[in-house]
């Protein structure tokens, strides 16, 4: 029991330490680009948004975080002899893995309920928080602010009144049945009423190639749900459903035909990503014990590979494969945690009998 306690210690602190180290490197690039999403936005909406990206950026960096514990830990363990006296001592290894196994489990569930159940809705909620911030910001434009960005729709000014900008030049995305134009404008009034934005132009003209033809004072109405893919379609489709809500629509065949295999092979990523810290269990315990000559930093680096090519393997590869329908979905969501895991196996095997 006192060895059981005093690895789950280490680990928990190792896990805990990377994670959060990991969040503190993220804040300032997620910052950065939470602003761009914005448009510019004040700092309150931006501490609003921030929670959001990074409650799900959860279920990457927890895994991550726990490989490099592991890593740590019994690299420390094999590192300072710890291990060979835990071996001397009649100790089997599996027996010594039981803490990691338990921290493993624990960072399983948490997962699990994130995957299944927060994720899904989070994605929208994402979307949802963009449009009132949007909505938010052209009612009270921040003070010198003459460039504003919404999806596919841009506008930038050399000066402006108010929600007045002078000598303008904008870009309207397709709508209503009207192409996508870049429009020049002497002037430009913004006016918002819930999700629609209204745009009215003077003297404005289109501007294509060399082309440049007058268009007198046209009035643009731009609707936000449309643009930011908020509208009640998108809140209803079944991307941003929880697992036993996607199961339903799948089994009630409410899932278009073109997408119920990716919708499966969803579902079972889902599963896949909880069982993540499992997997790196493997991978981390016996990369830590069989590195104990090289550097700690050595070890933690070639855990990070592992984290890499595995996320690039299971979220681009399968990913991809499974959305062109290419394989079966269990085959495309399990292949590589499959092969992971007979990889963790055979290192442990291994590193076990070293």
């Amino acid at each position: 029991m006192t060895l059981f306690v005093y690895i789950l210690r280490q680990l928990a602190f190792g896990v805990v330490l990377a994670v959060f180290g990991m969040f503190f490197i993220a804040i300032p690039g997620v910052a950065v680009s939470a602003l761009h999403k914005l448009g510019g936005s004040g700092l309150g909406l931006l501490l609003g948004y921030l929670p959001i990206v990074l409650l799900d950026l959860v279920p990457y960096l927890l895994p991550i975080g726990f490989l490099l514990a592991v890593t740590a830990t019994y690299g420390r363990l094999a590192a300072d002899s710890e291990w060979t006296a835990i071996r001397m001592a009649g100790t089997h290894p599996w027996r010594a893995m039981a803490p990691a196994a338990c921290v493993a489990l624990a960072c399983s569930g948490l997962l699990g309920v994130l995957a299944h159940h927060v994720s899904p809705e989070l994605s929208l909620r994402k979307r949802e928080y963009l449009k009132e911030s949007v909505v938010e910001a052209f009612k009270d434009l921040a003070p010198g602010q003459t460039e504003l960005s919404i999806g596919q729709f841009y506008l930038n000014a050399p000066f402006r009144e108010k929600n007045t900008f002078y000598e303008a030049l904008i870009h309207v995305p397709a709508g209503d049945g009207r192409p996508d134009r870049t429009i020049l404008a002497d002037t430009v009034h913004i006016s918002v009423a819930g999700s629609k934005v209204t745009i009215r132009l003077t003297h404005a003209r289109t501007v294509y190639g060399t082309a440049d033809t007058t268009i007198g004072e046209p009035t643009f109405v731009l609707d936000l749900d449309e643009l930011l893919d908020t509208d009640r379609k998108v809140k209803n489709s079944w991307r941003y459903q929880a697992t036993p809500e996607l199961r339903r629509l799948i089994a009630a065949g409410k899932v278009p035909e073109k997408d119920v295999t990716y919708a499966k092979y969803e579902i079972q990523s889902r599963w896949a990503l909880g069982l993540t810290p499992v997997l790196f269990l493997l991978l981390g315990m016996s990369t830590g014990l069989l590195m104990k000559s090289s550097t700690q930093l050595a070890a933690l680096a070639v855990s990070v590979g592992y984290a890499l090519v595995y996320y690039i393997l299971s979220m681009r590869i399968s990913k991809s494969l499974a959305q062109e329908g290419a394989v079966h979905e269990y085959l495309a969501a399990w292949t590589v945690p499959a092969l992971v895991a007979v990889a963790g196996l055979v290192l442990c095997r291994r590193a076990f009998r070293q």
